[in-house]
């Protein structure tokens, strides 16, 4: 299985990618368990995929989440944080993330 991140030579500059959704979302790192503030954006075609930058300034992607056979489920009782949600696969690891509120979570 892989990490659920793609080189980064491979993940296509932000201004190139039609969104479906796009905002800030707090993620939990995988190593370190802190959460850093991403902006996120989804994109439906030609898979859907969740990637993220440092933010809606820069262009290169820190990493992304190929959304094909996972489950996205409410995750408020994991983190301990209100409007949070759970990305599983069952390959690869967990992305644990978090909005503002219900709308921004949907």
């Amino acid at each position: 299985g892989g990490t659920g991140k793609s080189p980064k030579s491979q993940l296509p500059p932000r201004l190139s990618l039609k969104p479906m959704k796009q905002g800030y979302l707090v993620k939990r790192g995988n190593v370190v368990r802190n959460w850093k503030k991403r902006y996120f954006i989804l994109k439906g075609i030609p898979e859907p995929c969740l990637y993220y930058y440092s933010n809606n300034k820069t262009d290169e992607a820190k990493g992304s989440v190929p959304l094909m056979e996972c489950v996205v489920e409410k995750a408020d009782k994991e983190t301990g944080k209100k409007y949070s949600f759970a990305i599983y696969h069952s390959e690869r690891r967990t992305f644990y993330l978090h909005a503002k509120n219900n709308s921004e979570r949907d």
